[in-house]
């Protein structure tokens, strides 16, 4: 995944924390306002789960790409490697690349601690 095409995603996954979860079937992504008059509301599993997930958590696993409730190790595997490719020190050549990776960083160790907390991890 490119630099910019991961900046985007943390942008989006910011946004949709801000957004509430949709309630009706009409408030789903590809769906038409003119089909049906009436929007009952969504039972499926997937969204009755996401109903129960703490929005906060989600969006800190949403930064690692990683899906909802994932072990701890493998939130740790996956900073390891963003920080490695993201790592300011490897955009020094484009100050614009460099900014936008130190900012990346800055949220990804964020993001790392605040899971470590919630998951009951001691520090390393």
């Amino acid at each position: 995944m490119s630099f910019w095409n991961r900046l985007v995603r943390i942008v989006e996954a910011e946004i949709h924390d801000k957004r509430s979860a949709p309630d009706t079937e009409a408030d789903l992504p590809g769906s038409f306002p003119h089909q049906g008059t009436h929007s009952l509301p969504i039972k499926s599993e997937s969204h009755t789960q996401r109903r129960h997930q703490d929005p906060e958590l989600a969006r800190h696993y949403a930064i690692f790409e990683l899906p909802y409730g994932s072990s701890f190790s493998a939130v740790k595997a996956q900073y390891k490697r963003l920080v490695r490719i993201y790592h300011p020190d490897r955009h020094t050549h484009n100050p614009r690349l460099h900014d936008a990776a130190t900012r990346l960083t800055q949220q990804l160790h964020s993001s790392y601690l605040y899971l470590q907390t919630r998951l009951n991890q001691t520090p390393n």
